[in-house]
């Protein structure tokens, strides 16, 4: 199947792609694994790079490029905290969410089960109890989580995964940790105070799809 450039998606495509999904996807989302967007996993969308010459660039001043920067970075941080997990954020992190995705674990027998998810790259899932809280942990208790990401089916470059960087959530402040790569993706949160995390999953790269998973307080 040859992936399009989601901006090159039109009409005539929605008989074999879900157009609107794919887009939301592009722009740092993640949703649940379904029929409409099932036949997305291992695909790498490749995007179509715009070569333009120096003559056709607008040159601007030093004053109108730091403020330009400082518009993006205002931006970036706003998009962060534009959801209901966030509320602070420092200011020098540079693997900021487009978007935040909470979605519900199913609990099993001694631990609790992730469901399958597909990211759009800088987003960030949030895995959370069947009921939508939080984990409480006491100080020293570790929360662990285990998933397979599926491997890409690409033939454009060595890479058979995409990045994804782990970090967590204490009081609504956003900590991110270690950068992981490779099909099995393994973290441990060990509480280094009491109080209420979620674990946070951000896809540092293109689009990838973890597997079920596993989560458990050891």
């Amino acid at each position: 199947i040859k992936v399009k450039d989601p901006a090159l998606l039109d009409d005539t495509d929605r008989d074999w792609i879900d157009v609107d999904g794919l887009r939301d996807l592009s722009n740092g989302k993640a949703a649940l694994i379904d029929d409409t967007n099932r036949e997305w996993i291992g695909k790498e969308v490749m995007i179509n790079a715009m070569v333009v010459h120096g003559s056709e660039m607008k040159e601007i001043t030093e004053e109108e490029a730091e403020e330009n920067a400082k518009a993006l970075e205002k931006n970036r941080l706003e998009k962060a905290l534009d959801n209901d997990y966030i509320k602070s954020v420092d200011a020098k992190e540079f693997f900021l969410p487009a978007t935040v995705n909470p979605f519900l674990t199913t609990e099993k027998d001694g631990y609790y089960e992730t469901p399958e998810v597909i990211m759009g790259g800088a987003a960030m899932v949030i895995f959370t109890k069947p009921d939508g809280t939080a984990w409480y942990l006491k100080k020293g208790e570790t929360l662990s989580f285990e998933a397979e990401q599926y491997p890409l089916e690409t033939t454009k470059t060595r890479n058979k995964n995409w990045k994804i960087k782990f970090g967590y959530l204490l009081d609504g402040a956003l900590h991110q940790d270690i950068m992981d790569e490779g099909i099995h993706h393994q973290y441990n949160l060990t509480a280094e105070q009491e109080g209420e995390y979620y674990m946070t999953i951000y896809c540092a790269s293109g689009l990838l799809t973890l597997k079920n998973g596993r989560m458990e307080i050891k």
